[in-house]
C-alpha cells in the first residue's frame, strides 16, 4: 500500500524484511508468498530484478536506520501485514515486530492500534472476497465507523 514511495534500496531491504518475516516461523505459507508477490508488483521489483540475499535482521534494521520516519512507519505497517497474513502471529514474528517497533521508535499503543486496523482491514477484504465470489450482500452502511 505504501511501498511504491520507497527508494530502490529501501524496496530491496523491505523484500528482505518480508522474506525474513515469512520464514520466521520456519514455514513459508502460500498466503505469505502471495503477499510478497503483491509487494513486488506494487514496487515494480520482479524476482528477475532482485533476489533476496537472506540478510540478517540486524542488517535489515541497519539498512533502514537512515530512512525517514514516514518510510519506517510504512515498512512497519507492511511488516505487520506479513506477520498476520496467515491469521496467526507466531511468537518469533511478534518478537521481531517488537524489535522493529523499538528500532523505529514507534509507541506501543500505536503498534496496537496499527495491528488492530490491519486485522480489521483483512477482515473487510475477506468479506469483500466472499461477496464477490459468493454474491452475498454483506455491506451495511450503518456498521461503518469513522477512524
Amino acid at each position: 500500500m505504501y511501498l511504491n514511495n520507497l527508494s530502490l534500496k529501501e524496496k530491496e531491504l523491505f523484500l528482505e524484511l518480508a522474506d525474513f518475516f515469512a520464514k520466521a516461523d520456519e514455514k513459508v505459507l502460500e498466503s505469505e508468498q502471495m503477499l510478497i508477490s503483491a509487494f513486488r508488483k506494487e514496487m515494480n521489483l520482479s524476482e528477475d530484478m532482485y533476489h533476496t540475499k537472506d540478510l540478517s535482521f540486524s542488517e535489515i534494521l541497519s539498512g533502514f536506520s537512515e530512512s525517514s520516519k514516514a518510510t519506517q512507519k510504512s515498512v512497519f505497517i507492511e511488516a505487520i501485514a506479513v506477520a498476520i497474513v496467515d491469521e496467526d502471529i507466531h511468537i518469533k514474528e511478534m518478537e521481531y515486530l517488537e524489535i522493529l517497533r523499538e528500532n523505529f521508535k514507534i509507541q506501543k499503543n500505536d503498534f496496537q492500534k496499527v495491528l488492530k486496523l490491519i486485522s480489521e482491514m483483512n477482515d473487510i477484504y475477506k468479506s469483500l472476497d466472499r461477496f464477490i465470489l459468493d454474491g452475498v450482500q454483506i455491506i451495511n452502511a450503518s456498521n461503518i465507523e469513522e477512524a
